[in-house]
């Protein structure tokens, strides 16, 4: 009998351990666990579904980059991944069913406020760090995850929410990667006539 009272609290220490450290992991700079051993195991989305297949996969992409953006870039990059996990806390405590295509969903919906606001177009203000910027992101960004309608959309709103110049400097950036890529990716077709072949 004490033998089973003591696994049994013992198995109750580790639940409330575990629960802990979900509530305490969004707020881990530097750290991409919520993903993986908060989301994950709580929703059961799959190699290719938002926690594992793209929020994990970036977070540690962003992390394994880090130093070739500039410091302004790198504060961008810390408050960003704050952000984008600190935008999933309701998800992750919702007591009503959340299917992983509405996590998907929420976590996208999240993903230009979280730019913007963590000073994404404040980097664009000295062309140095702007340039720098985007020879990072091009390092981290894969084309097949960026080569679709949601991906392309958030970086239009995050664009547009910074204002003409940086929607100039975007645009070209996805110009660039569009006609690079046009031969390799269907997708690419797809989303050239989703916005229009005019540009």
């Amino acid at each position: 009998m004490a033998y089973t009272r003591k696994l049994f609290l013992l198995l109750t220490l580790l639940v409330a351990a575990l629960t802990q450290d979900c509530k305490n992991l969004p707020f881990a700079p530097k750290n991409c666990d919520y993903y993986t051993q908060c989301l994950e195991p709580k929703f059961k989305c799959g190699p290719t579904g938002y926690p594992i297949g793209y929020g994990n996969k970036y977070c540690n992409k962003f992390l394994e980059f880090f130093n070739d953006f500039t410091p302004e870039g790198q504060e961008w990059i810390g408050k960003t991944l704050l952000c984008l996990k600190n935008a999933l806390i309701p998800v992750y405590e919702s007591t009503k069913s959340i299917t992983c295509s509405e996590i998907y969903n929420i976590a996208f919906d999240s993903h230009p406020t979280c730019y913007t606001d963590s000073g994404f177009c404040n980097l664009f203000a000295d062309p140095r760090i702007g340039f720098t910027t985007i020879k990072g992101l091009l390092k981290v960004l894969e084309v097949k995850d960026m080569a679709s309608i949601p991906s392309f959309k958030q970086v239009i709103i995050t664009a547009g929410k910074c204002g003409k110049s940086v929607l100039d400097a975007v645009w070209k950036f996805i110009k660039d990667i569009i006609f690079s890529f046009k031969h390799n990716d269907k997708k690419i077709e797809e989303i050239m006539d989703y916005f229009g072949n005019d540009w």
